[in-house]
């Protein structure tokens, strides 16, 4: 939904996975025909999609460090069942 008076963008999605990928800039031209009621130059965009759920960790010095997901993690941790505590991880090797 996009609203003019307010400036402001929401991205509404069933699926929890929806996230912001970074910004865009529209080739050159792309703009032609939009209305405008400035001297309109340029557009600038930004790209959502999808993306894994998993929490991520490092494998260093025989040690799994968690990188992203931290406050999954620690909701798990705090609020779930013993059956919650083991979740699925994407692990990079360095």
């Amino acid at each position: 939904m996009v609203s003019r008076e307010q400036r402001e963008v929401r991205v509404l999605s069933p699926s929890n996975d929806l996230r912001f990928l970074g910004p865009d800039a529209a080739p050159t031209g792309a703009h032609q025909g939009l209305p405008s009621a400035r001297n309109l130059v340029g557009v600038v965009g930004i790209s959502v999609g999808f993306g894994s759920n998993f929490m991520n960790a490092i494998y260093a010095e025989k040690r799994l460090i968690l990188n992203n997901g931290s406050h999954r993690a620690y909701a798990l941790r705090r609020w779930a069942s013993r059956s919650a505590l083991h979740r699925p991880a994407r692990v990079v090797a360095r």
